[in-house]
């Protein structure tokens, strides 16, 4: 139970080792003591034989029984003798004493043990002799001989008291250091061994480093100290070595970059992650096109400088937005966590192709690498990494064999469509420089007067003959942030062309709608104010169009701007109303005049009126003008002119069109109006 405490440990070791000195003490003791014994003894015998023998030899010579059974009896008393007997010369008992018995305990083995030690005469014979003192022919005659027999067991008693009395100081004295012993030897020890042994339980075995052993104050210089210093370093230098073999492991020893294993590790981490969060990831796999010529003609030295120079780029190209492995040979991957559209991977992949292209310098002879790459996508092409890198490895035979510096998706529904999309960024960069866009107008109908007095401006692109919907390019300028530009432009042609036909149409309104990334940009309200002033366009006569959505990702600022348009006097509508939040709290904070009534409630009347019979009477409340778009049917038009909405446009009224056509089509409807 207390074996595995240091402390105990020590003790009991401390303990035995006293014992077994004060055993041996004891032993040395015990013999010691023995031949004190023996000379008391010898001494005792002296003593009683001179004590005796005169008294004895005179009462013998006298034949005086009485006296001689008197000394006996003083000597029985006086000495730790069992019998006297007293012999007359011829061997005849004179006289004969016993001690007085008494009833003891037979002797234990130690008091054997202490018999083994001492040799102790236990009988003695005296020689009786007489000198008579009137007669000198009785000088030294032999009367006889006294027989003493001595109680050996009370000398062994004896000794074995006095061995007893020591034992039990020994062992008190033994007692007392063994716990003082362990006592100074935990406190100045055994703790501080027991507190480093805990810390390096604790030892981080990922991270040895981090775990210090603190070297006691009191042992800084001793060889406990010096100890604890040297386990110090042995965690520093494991924790080196450590991260050598991890590095060893896990990375390619040609480029250091993260090898085939790490490559599959962090990619299983990355599918986990995005399917934790709900997102998507992708692997683009590299492979150097025609690199067995330059092995071939430069050398494999040559090749390897050519595929760390290729792995440099490659890691510094994708800081911060992934990671990049080499899987052996020529081919690279690189790993994406996250991404939002495959036209961002089709672009990364096209910089990598550019990237790599570069001409790398290997002692004066310029070499020119190139790379395909093939992309696959989690979760569509592949639910694990061997999955993913399995279709990378596909879409990169693929884009191979459309020649050096291609790239494809996996799916190559997926490829045309990311080529597609760059395709048309490209074409878009350049449309507002090389005027290919134009502004097509679509009548709004007063429902009371039965007059055109609106329209919205829409812009369109003539990208090479072909009219590109908005659909097609207005979520791609949304995203590569070109749609400032265009917003602005439309902005700008719209004022103008309000300006020029103001003469021949009178007060109608233009509508122009704005986007969340004008609202986003500090110099919106200052360029917009720059077109208002440089065109002298009535402010009541501009509507900026808002979708709900828009304003309501980040509503304090949107308030605060469209508060500050409203104060030069233009007129604010909120586009796609009722698509967006269901909170009608913001419409209070806005400084808002029409509510625009979307397609998606129109194209269910009449059958349907429920929402638009909502949207008008809470127009009604807040004092707003209503505004329904996507009118196709005459029914749509009579009910929402019953119900009271204002204005109402779609293709029943008018399609969108070029300007000489809109300012043509508002003087024919308005002349028919007037007419009837």
């Amino acid at each position: 139970m207390f074996g595995s405490f240091l402390a105990v440990q020590q003790a009991w070791r401390v303990l035995g080792v006293s014992l077994m000195a004060a055993f041996i003490v004891l032993l040395v003791q015990s013999h010691w003591l023995a031949s004190v014994a023996e000379r008391d003894h010898q001494a005792m015998r002296e003593r009683v034989g001179l004590s005796l023998e005169s008294g004895l030899a005179k009462a013998l010579w006298n034949y005086d029984e009485e006296t001689a059974k008197a000394i006996i009896s003083d000597g029985l008393r006086s000495n730790p003798i069992r019998m006297i007997e007293v012999q007359d010369a011829d061997g005849m008992t004179f006289a004969r004493v016993d001690g007085l018995v008494k009833k003891e305990a037979p002797l234990s083995l130690w008091q054997d043990y202490l018999g083994w030690l001492v040799t102790l005469n236990g009988e003695q014979t005296l020689e009786l002799t007489f000198t008579s003192p009137v007669d000198t022919r009785h000088r030294n005659v032999i009367v006889g001989h006294a027989r003493i027999l001595y109680d050996k067991n009370h000398f062994l008693r004896l000794i074995s008291d006095r061995l007893a009395d020591q034992a039990q100081g020994i062992l008190f004295v033994v007692l007392v250091v063994a716990l003082s012993t362990s006592a100074v030897f935990h406190w100045f020890v055994s703790r501080h061994i027991i507190r480093v042994s805990k810390k390096l339980s604790d030892v981080d075995p990922e991270d040895p480093a981090a775990t210090v052993l603190d070297v006691p104050s009191g042992h800084r210089r001793n060889e406990f100290g010096r100890m604890v210093d040297r386990l110090n370093r042995l965690l520093r230098q494991l924790a080196r070595v450590q991260s050598e073999l991890r590095r060893l492991a896990t990375r390619d020893t040609l480029t250091n970059l993260p090898n085939r294993g790490l490559v599959l590790e962090m990619l299983d981490r990355a599918i986990d992650e995005a399917q934790l969060e709900a997102t998507r990831c992708a692997v683009l796999f590299l492979d150097l096109d025609m690199f067995k010529h330059v092995n071939d003609s430069l050398g494999h030295g040559a090749g390897d400088e050519v595929l760390k120079e290729v792995g440099k780029r490659l890691a510094a190209e994708l800081s911060g937005l992934g990671a990049v492995g080499r899987l052996g040979g020529d081919e690279f991957v690189v790993m994406i966590p996250e991404y939002d559209r495959e036209e961002d991977l089709a672009r990364l992949a096209r910089r990598l192709i550019a990237t790599v292209k570069r001409p790398v310098s290997l002692s004066g002879t310029l070499v020119h690498p190139s790379t395909s790459v093939g992309i696959a996508c989690h979760p569509l092409d592949g639910s694990s990494a061997q999955a993913l890198l399995r279709s990378a490895d596909t879409a990169l035979y693929a884009a191979k064999s459309g020649g050096a510096g291609q790239w494809a998706f996996f799916n190559r529904s997926m490829t045309e469509g990311a080529l597609d999309r760059l395709r048309t960024e490209a074409k878009l960069r350049t449309a507002v420089e090389a005027e290919d866009l134009v502004l097509h107008f679509q009548p709004k109908l007063d429902l009371e007067t039965g007059r055109i007095t609106g329209c919205e401006a829409l812009v369109r692109w003539n990208s090479e003959g072909e009219m590109v919907p908005p659909g097609r390019f207005i979520p791609i300028a949304e995203e590569t942030g070109l749609i400032y530009d265009i917003g602005m432009w439309v902005l700008q042609e719209a004022c103008r062309a309000h300006s020029r036909w103001m003469a021949h149409l009178g007060e109608v309104t233009v509508a122009v709608n704005i986007s969340a990334r004008q609202l986003k940009e500090d110099r919106f309200l200052g360029d917009f104010l720059s077109i208002l002033e440089q065109y002298g366009i009535d402010p009541h006569h501009l509507e900026l169009e808002v979708t709900e959505s828009v304003i309501m990702s980040r509503i304090d600022v949107s308030a605060q701007l469209l508060g500050e348009i409203k104060a030069h006097g233009v007129r604010l509508s909120v586009d796609d109303f009722g698509t967006g939040y269901s909170s009608l709290a913001y419409l209070k904070m806005l400084p808002l005049d029409i509510l625009k009534i979307d397609r998606a409630f129109v194209n269910d009347l009449p059958q349907d009126t429920s929402i638009p019979r909502m949207i008008i009477s809470l127009a009604d409340q807040l004092g707003l003008r209503t505004v329904a778009e996507g009118i196709e049917t005459q029914a749509q038009l009579d009910w929402l002119r019953e119900n009271g909405s204002h204005m109402a446009q779609g293709f029943l009224i008018g399609r969108p069109m070029p300007e000489k056509d809109f300012v043509s089509f508002v003087n024919d409807y308005n002349k028919r109006a007037a007419d009837l």
